[in-house]
């Protein structure tokens, strides 16, 4: 079993770090990072509800202007919606492969789901008059549960911003450890920032001593010349060229964005 943490996020997260890949590779040294089938689920629905918006505006306009104009939809809805689902699914998966936890859809996910609603255990919110809030952070949590106590890696940290786990972390840390034999912490998604922070530092100090070891090789070799040279240039020319250009991809979707043009 691995010796690195398994880092998991809710949605929110993705809002807020919507570079993903990024994420991965700068956690990549000490941590397993994965996603939830139903944190993918619920962007769909964001997606759905962003597109439909969109059709029910030119839908809209074509009662407005009729007469004057006419507006032709040159692609019915749920087919645009189905290809764009199927792509979101797609960079997803090739982004997290084997990472991807779950999302169980059987009766016995349901009647522990109802189990937590009519007791109104954590993550579920037992507020006067919020109904049934905490549903999905619910079958979040019971999700992970499972794929924890069978699978995965023995210390897990994850981040939400939602209440009805940050109002109950003792809690829900104690049942995660009841029921999976593993350890669980969890925090909010501006963890990841000072995570990030010192994850950078140990780099730079990586850096600077690598820096420091090539200087003292240079003071006694040499200067390159013809085929060492050629290839040190190959070598410049991708990293000005990685600089100039960046793929943003997201899991939702990918696109090159040029930051500098060399002249």
């Amino acid at each position: 079993m691995s010796s690195k943490k398994a880092f998991v996020f809710d949605t929110n997260f993705i809002f807020k770090n919507n570079n993903l890949p990024a994420v991965i590779k700068r956690l990549g040294n000490g941590y397993v990072v994965y996603v939830t089938q139903l944190s993918i689920e619920e962007r769909f629905s964001q997606v759905y509800v962003e597109m439909q918006q969109k059709y029910e505006k030119l839908n809209a306009i074509q009662i407005d202007y009729k007469g004057i104009a006419e507006v032709e939809i040159a692609e019915a809805f749920e087919e645009r919606y189905r290809k764009r689902q199927a792509h979101m699914q797609k960079g997803y998966d090739d982004l997290f492969a084997d990472k991807i936890i779950p999302f169980p859809k059987d009766a016995q996910t349901f009647k522990a789901i109802w189990d937590r609603v009519h007791k109104k255990l954590p993550p579920f919110r037992a507020i006067h008059g919020s109904g049934d809030k905490g549903f999905k952070d619910a079958l979040l949590w019971i999700t992970m549960l499972r794929f924890f106590k069978a699978n995965g890696e023995r210390e897990v940290v994850f981040l939400t911003d939602d209440k009805g786990f940050l109002d109950n972390v003792a809690m829900l840390e104690k049942e995660f450890n009841d029921l999976t034999g593993k350890r669980i912490e969890i925090k909010n998604t501006q963890y990841y920032e000072s995570l990030a922070e010192g994850l950078k530092e140990d780099t730079e100090t990586v850096l600077d001593n690598s820096m420091e070891s090539a200087k003292m090789v240079n003071e006694t070799r040499p200067l390159p010349t013809g085929k060492e040279l050629g290839e040190i240039r190959g070598k410049i020319k991708n990293a000005i060229g990685s600089i100039c250009r960046t793929i943003l991809y997201d899991g939702l979707y990918d696109y090159e964005a040029k930051n500098f043009i060399l002249r």
